[in-house]
């Protein structure tokens, strides 16, 4: 894992505190973006394995997918069901 900062965008003021080159397979990576201090109720590991199950991760051999549009606040059910629900709405890339 690779930690440090991101510069601030006109609207935020974010750093980035877990930022996770992940090799999916042996000829693929997915780097997955959070906000610094996330409190969600799943951990990074078990939204991507969400996110996969439903289609939702970038096809290419590197991939970026950003987990900064999941509300706070939900409880394990409820970020569950959004990331079945809207994981396409979040940003998915292929390099």
């Amino acid at each position: 894992m690779r930690n440090g900062p991101v510069a601030p965008g006109p609207e935020t003021n974010l750093q980035c505190s877990n930022i996770n080159w992940e090799p999916v397979t042996a000829s693929r990576i997915l780097l997955v973006v959070c906000k610094a201090g996330w409190g969600l109720a799943l951990d990074m590991d078990t939204c991507v394995q969400i996110l996969d199950e439903f289609g939702f991760l970038p096809a290419g051999q590197v991939g970026l997918v950003s987990l900064i549009g999941i509300p706070e606040g939900l409880d394990a059910g409820q970020t569950e069901r959004f990331l079945r629900e809207n994981g396409g709405t979040l940003e998915a890339q292929t390099a």
